[in-house]
């Protein structure tokens, strides 16, 4: 554990009377400093006395103390909500809840089957936390929410596990979205994206790689990173590198499933929302079951 008292003339200093071997750090609403994975146990939390980083040994006269989360799984990673600390390790998500003297903390087992995947596969929205699982995604806004996602397959068939601890998760307020970054099967690298907008519930997919992205704020746009150590800035232009578009742009959605046959639909023409002096086309592809093939037209816009 590292403290740097924002002073530019003097540099950062190891707190000597912290655990060491951490996982990481954790402060929390009542002023504690927590050191997740303490000396080196994968499952143990400590935490100083309230505002007392030289201060971890507990006694009658300090708030200081430890404990070991119930289970055989090291701790992947953890968040802040509200007045909970959420810690979550490969399968189960644990809360952790002040509970005031003698004990301070006390921890209890919420869920099993739904931790996380990777230590930054997190992301706080404003009413809620979602982060990726190891089959699905999840959301927790004082209970635990199962994500149906509408690209499931497209992610985590395509999934290298042997790399999973590089998945990066990230929010863009500008457009109500959470990016999640990943390595596909053959790659080393995060190459893929999955985004969720959680404003309309809609799921898309692509080729991306970044292995870190901040939301912008302190810099005006989100702030990305690729795994040879490349930055960017998101949301300028059109193209990965901001320079203007050249070629045509286009969207490809899901299969809409009609009722599983019971119902016919005829589909003779869209009205698009947007401005009609824009060149735009649409091409509608049916299918009769599922892996037919299918048949694609043109449909008059207007």
């Amino acid at each position: 554990l590292w403290v740097w008292k924002n002073e530019v003339l003097s540099p950062a200093e190891v707190v000597a009377a912290a655990p060491t071997a951490l996982l990481g750090v954790h402060v929390t609403p009542e002023r504690h400093v927590m050191a997740i994975g303490a000396g080196g146990d994968k499952r143990q939390i400590a935490w100083c006395s309230a505002e007392d980083l030289n201060t971890w040994t507990p006694s009658a006269t300090n708030s200081a103390g430890f404990l070991n989360l119930t289970t055989n799984e090291r701790i992947v990673t953890w968040t802040q909500y509200r007045t909970v600390v959420l810690v979550m390790t490969e399968s189960e998500v644990h809360a952790l809840r002040y509970v005031g003297y003698p004990y301070i903390y006390g921890s209890e087992k919420l869920a099993s089957g739904c931790g996380a995947v990777s230590v930054h596969a997190l992301v706080p929205l404003d009413n809620m936390i979602v982060w990726m699982g190891q089959e699905g995604f999840y959301t927790y806004d004082g209970a635990i929410h199962y994500l149906q996602c509408a690209v499931h397959d497209a992610v985590f068939r395509n999934l290298n596990r042997r790399q999973k601890e590089k998945i990066y998760a990230a929010r863009n307020r500008q457009f109500n979205e959470v990016w999640w970054f990943y390595p596909s099967e053959q790659s080393q690298e995060n190459d893929k994206y999955v985004v969720w907008n959680y404003a309309m519930n809609a799921w898309y997919t692509g080729t991306l790689g970044r292995a870190a992205m901040e939301d912008g704020g302190v810099f005006e746009k989100p702030i990305g990173v690729s795994s040879d150590g490349v930055l960017y800035e998101h949301e300028f232009g059109w193209t990965a590198d901001g320079a203007p578009l050249t070629s045509q742009r286009w969207a490809k959605t899901g299969c809409v499933d009609i009722m599983d046959g019971e119902r016919l639909v005829f589909v003779r023409r869209l009205v698009p929302d947007r401005d009609p002096s824009d060149a735009v086309g649409f091409r509608l592809s049916t299918y009769t079951w599922p892996e037919s093939a299918g048949t694609t037209g043109p449909l008059q816009v207007g």
